[in-house]
């Protein structure tokens, strides 16, 4: 359950209601509440469906699993008067959509602009994916010829699409910020990258690619140390290999965000050692091993720099957290 300063987070799945309700109350909640469309299972197989939606100021992320389905905003519905434009990406699965005349087949890493506007008609096999849904009028001053880039195939091999896969994806794991102007910041970044992905204008391209794009390449490569940081080889030359930059490029990114690569490393794997050598279910392991664990080659190099971040030893660090939890 959210806070009162949290973002709204729904989180929904068929696998936790009475088999009898399940398709009444997935429709309801899931169809004509958060997607606002009107939602048929299709196939003789059992349906299921997981979804999970954070909320934030112009910006929707959702992340759904499902069995087959068909999904429609039909003529009754746009009496919602929504207008909402949602991006979305399949990871795995396909189906065929239709809007404006257009019809389209998409497949797994292929990305799709469609329009709550118009009406609409989606029939996909058992799917995952992810959307991004967007107020029009946010858009709106970044795509030039928005009409036309519905219903249109985008693949995955596009840049803003795998930055944009890569950051929401990182956002679904993580805390968002605590404060609203960082909030508003990362809402910036995830319209900058549709807005890339679908065909900005000239002028909001470039603007775009200053601020989404590289905030979101620097996302992606903080995510990647995080998941490989007991790799010894860490190296912006290494990194760079992995997300298709020269070092040079990878360095500046840090440099704009008022550090260097090697420090963001350090300081990363001296917080990971400093919540494992607290947390009670890493007491019988020895701070030589948790040291090595995260990437650490030199442990007097370790301590000197624990001592340094922390200001006491990592032994004096996990008996004061001891002491603590004692009571």
């Amino acid at each position: 359950m959210a806070t009162q300063d949290e973002p709204p987070l729904l989180r929904f799945s068929t696998d936790d209601l009475p088999s009898r309700d399940r398709l009444a109350i997935w429709r309801e909640v899931i169809g004509k509440t958060v997607a606002r469309l009107d939602l048929e299972p299709i196939g003789d197989g059992p349906f299921r469906s997981e979804c999970v939606t954070r909320a934030l100021p112009d910006l929707a992320l959702s992340s759904i699993s499902l069995t087959a389905i068909r999904s429609q905003r039909t003529r009754e519905l746009l009496a919602d008067g929504n207008d909402d434009i949602e991006f979305v990406f399949i990871d795995s699965g396909r189906c065929d959509a239709s809007q404006l005349g257009r019809h389209v087949e998409v497949d797994a890493g292929v990305a799709l602009l469609v329009s709550n506007a118009d009406e609409s008609t989606v029939t996909s096999s058992a799917a995952t994916g992810h959307s991004i849904r967007i107020p029009r009028r946010a858009i709106l001053p970044l795509v030039g010829q928005l009409e036309d880039r519905f219903m249109r195939a985008i693949p995955r091999e596009n840049e803003a699409v795998r930055l944009l896969t890569s950051y929401a994806a990182m956002l679904e794991q993580m805390p968002l910020p605590a404060t609203p102007e960082l909030r508003h910041l990362i809402v910036s970044h995830i319209h900058d990258l549709v807005a890339v992905a679908v065909g900005a204008t000239r002028d909001a391209g470039e603007v775009a690619s200053r601020r989404g794009m590289r905030a979101a390449r620097l996302a992606a490569i903080k995510a990647d140390i995080a998941k490989n940081i007991s790799r010894h080889e860490l190296s912006t030359e290494w990194m760079a290999s992995r997300h298709r930059m020269s070092p040079s490029s990878v360095r500046r990114l840090f440099e704009e965000d008022g550090t260097t690569f090697s420090h963001f490393v350090l300081d990363y794997r001296l917080a990971h050692a400093h919540r494992l050598i607290c947390d009670p279910r890493f007491a019988d392991r020895t701070i030589s091993s948790i040291a090595y664990a995260i990437g650490f080659g030199d442990l007097s190099y370790f301590n000197r720099m624990f001592r340094k971040r922390f200001g006491a030893s990592p032994s004096d660090i996990r008996q004061a957290a001891r002491r603590d939890a004692d009571g």
